[in-house]
């Protein structure tokens, strides 16, 4: 399991997640990344970001995942279930 991003990045996280490449590696598509580059102002962002995390996965079968906190992981569903949850 890697964190991708700790819960500082607030509405910007998916911005960024975009701009960093990531999503190309889980198969989202360039519409999608470009309304996330475009920041939390664009109409369709957050449906947009809402898709990303429900389709993302990689060659290896990772997928990525918030917990309570708002960090962002990029794990196996097996690696998200052993893990727990945030500490404050």
């Amino acid at each position: 399991m890697i964190l991708i991003a700790d819960n500082h990045l607030g509405v910007y996280l998916p911005q960024l997640i975009a701009e960093s490449g990531l999503l190309s590696a889980g198969g989202i598509d360039a519409e999608s990344v470009e309304i996330l580059m475009q920041g939390p102002d664009h109409e369709w962002y957050w449906d947009t970001w809402d898709d990303v995390m429900n389709n993302f996965m990689t060659e290896k079968g990772e997928i990525l995942f918030t917990n309570e906190c708002g960090d962002l992981f990029l794990a196996t569903p097996e690696e998200w279930e052993e893990w727990e949850e945030c500490e404050e």
